[in-house]
């Protein structure tokens, strides 16, 4: 019998991380839901919305209080999910994947951990500089900052490479430490858009990132990058 292939520590970190994100999208929901509902929710969740965009949250309760014929408001689903998102591991629902069929049912963990593409690094400072930039105009530029930094620990970086991405973030440091992923810095800009969630609602932080997206894309950078191969 062959050995399975073992993981290397970045895929451990990513495989790691999409279960967190599991169990955040499984406590939101049992908030709203009963538990069978959530579940079959969860399943939809994986199947078909876990790899794409923050965007697609909407899409995704969309298809739940359509699929499902809920009563429940999209905007409290939302809210919920949001909020689950954001809570520390230990407050979390257990993993139901192996008592569900869900954790066998494929891998559907983020891919593109690898080198960064040609021109993502800058697209990426463009859209987050844009955001923040955004965040600023609303009043809630340090309460985002700060709350990213909390969570930048979940990124899996080393000692050094966070020290230096907590600088960046902070605005005490000009550029972004060297070697950073595709998968980093998508993880990055979704935490500085959970955090505007809990800044302003995620209808507005919606707008923020939206606002951000497009104004990069309408600039000379999105020529060697696409900016929605950030979110």
């Amino acid at each position: 019998m062959s050995a399975l292939p073992e993981q290397r520590p970045g895929q451990r970190r990513e495989q790691a991380e999409f279960v967190r994100r599991r169990r955040a999208i499984f406590t939101g929901l049992l908030t709203r839901l009963d538990r069978d509902a959530a579940v079959q929710a969860l399943a939809l969740w994986q199947a078909e919305f876990s790899t794409r965009p923050v965007f697609a949250l909407h899409d995704f309760l969309g298809r739940v209080c359509q699929d499902m014929g809920l009563r429940v408001r999209r905007g409290e689903l939302h809210r919920a999910l949001v909020g689950a998102l954001s809570l520390d591991e230990a407050e979390l629902a257990p993993d139901p994947g192996d008592a569900n069929g869900l954790a066998g049912s494929g891998d559907h963990s983020p891919g593109s951990a690898g080198a960064l593409p040609a021109g993502a690094r800058t697209v990426f400072e463009a859209v987050y500089h844009a955001f923040m930039t955004q965040a600023e105009g609303s009043g809630v530029d340090t309460g985002v900052r700060v709350r990213v930094m909390r969570r930048l620990v979940g990124l899996g970086l080393s000692p050094a490479a966070l020290k230096s991405l907590s600088g960046w973030v902070a605005g005490e440091a000009s550029g972004l430490p060297e070697g950073l992923t595709l998968d980093t810095l998508r993880g990055l800009l979704h935490l500085a858009y959970l955090s505007a969630c809990e800044e302003l609602g995620p209808v507005s932080a919606d707008r923020l990132l939206a606002a951000a997206v497009r104004e990069v894309e309408n600039g000379a950078v999105a020529a060697d990058y696409h900016p929605r191969g950030l979110l």
